[in-house]
């Protein structure tokens, strides 16, 4: 499906590979020290439940939560949850329930705003038993239902048990920053935070998804709402699912990118930029364990690193360099770390890095073609070693338009205004290049 030639053969025979290699290991625990919260659940079609279905789920996600789990069966409901304590250490137990227990809360993720939602609910009379950001949304969800994701500002994946009406309510953050995967069976539906917790149940199929295979071979990723076994979906970003008895019953989208009514001048663009970025920041360091940083020296991860500093943090930072000059990086990170003067590791990864694939297959769950996996395999494991939270540059070129695919985009909306005879030649010119391109 790509141009390109041998290189396209070659991209074609390692994706195929990796598939193998992915369906070889499809409920494998990955290994290392790369640990993050997952929950996990099923809503059964019958009055009760299965507590050795819910076990297996637990056991298949041990890795992403080593502080703490819990579980709850409650009639045709089981919720379940592996921690990774971040904020309220001793007091954030789930699955974590409203004063009178009507409401249950299994959350995987971070609220930004829990603080000011909490002193906001207290006021209006809710009785909050912990200082965790997961009991808020109990208390949201009594006062506004399934709308209850719109005041959470954070990166969230939450399953919401209503005891009273027999609904289970699923909801994503609005950028799909965290998992959450889906499938309906003939045993109830199963949800949970990485697919091989799914897998675990007999009643889910490990046939590929054809549609999943064919967008994977197209895009390198696989669809936003689909997983890549037959039958396994995604929530979408910034959506809300409701299901009773087993069954899911509805799904709507509760918040899109949507362009201002009228363009910013520059000075106020940048303005607007620079107090968003110092705002974004200083929210992402609630945490009552320490936050370090994944510095590139790069413009975003820099940018990151330079709020940090801003706002009296002197983080612990984490490079990536290479063997081979012409991708090695580690200069400008050294430079922004002596600038700012934090603490500074990091590693170089050589040609023998093909050797983790191992482990970091398992850790991925679906297929990806994307081979930056592997430096982000090695600086997160450098970065465990040292603390449990850490900031990143991610999102920073879809955002401020870093990729080279951006400027073809605006090529693109130009051309369209000229001529098609003149237009058509404008194409040819540039499809004769990328083939130069891609043949040398």
């Amino acid at each position: 499906r790509a141009h390109g030639g041998g290189r396209a053969r070659r991209r074609a025979v390692a994706a195929r590979a990796f598939v193998l290699a992915l369906l070889a290991l499809p409920v494998a625990r990955p290994g290392g020290s790369l640990t993050m919260c997952g929950i996990y659940g099923l809503l059964a079609r019958g009055t009760t439940n299965d507590g050795a279905a819910l076990a297996a789920m637990d056991a298949a996600l041990r890795h992403r939560g080593p502080d703490d789990s819990g579980t709850l069966l409650d009639g045709p409901c089981a919720l379940g949850m592996r921690r990774l304590a971040i904020i309220d250490l001793d007091g954030g137990h789930q699955p974590i329930a409203s004063e009178d227990r009507r409401v249950w809360v299994v959350f995987n993720g971070e609220i930004y705003n829990y603080r000011a939602l909490r002193g906001e609910l207290q006021e209006r009379g809710h009785q909050l038993a912990t200082a965790s950001d997961t009991e808020v949304i109990a208390h949201l969800y009594e006062e506004r239902g399934w709308d209850f994701p719109l005041a959470l500002r954070g990166m969230f994946a939450a399953a919401v048990w209503d005891r009273e009406t027999g609904t289970l309510t699923l909801a994503r953050d609005r950028l799909g920053i965290k998992p959450l995967y889906y499938v309906e069976t003939g045993a109830g539906l199963l949800f949970a935070s990485e697919m091989r917790a799914l897998l675990t149940h007999p009643s889910v199929s490990r046939e590929l998804d054809p549609i999943a295979l064919d967008h994977y071979f197209s895009f390198g990723t696989t669809p936003a709402d689909r997983g890549a076994v037959r039958g396994v979906r995604k929530l979408p970003p910034g959506c809300v699912l409701r299901a009773k008895n087993g069954r899911v019953v509805s799904l709507r989208r509760y918040w899109d990118l949507r362009p201002p009514a009228s363009p910013l001048g520059e000075g106020e663009a940048i303005e607007r930029v620079r107090a968003l970025i110092e705002d974004a920041v200083r929210s992402h360091l609630e945490s009552d364990v320490p936050v370090g940083a994944f510095l590139s020296g790069g413009l975003d991860s820099s940018t990151v690193v330079a709020q940090m500093a801003a706002q009296g943090r002197a983080p612990h930072t984490f490079s990536i360099g290479f063997d081979a000059r012409d991708f090695d990086e580690l200069a400008w990170a050294r430079r922004v770390a002596a600038r700012f003067g934090t603490r500074h590791e990091e590693e170089v990864v050589t040609a023998g890095c093909w050797q983790a694939l191992d482990e970091i297959i398992p850790a991925l769950d679906e297929p990806f073609a994307d081979v930056s996996a592997i430096p982000t395999w090695f600086v997160s494991r450098l970065a465990a070693r040292r603390v449990k939270v850490v900031l990143s540059g991610d999102g920073g070129d879809e955002v401020f338009a870093g990729y080279d695919r951006y400027l073809r985009g605006v090529a693109d909306e130009r051309l369209d205004r000229l001529p098609p005879a003149i237009r058509d030649g404008h194409e040819l010119i540039f499809f004769c290049r990328q083939q130069f391109i891609f043949n040398n």
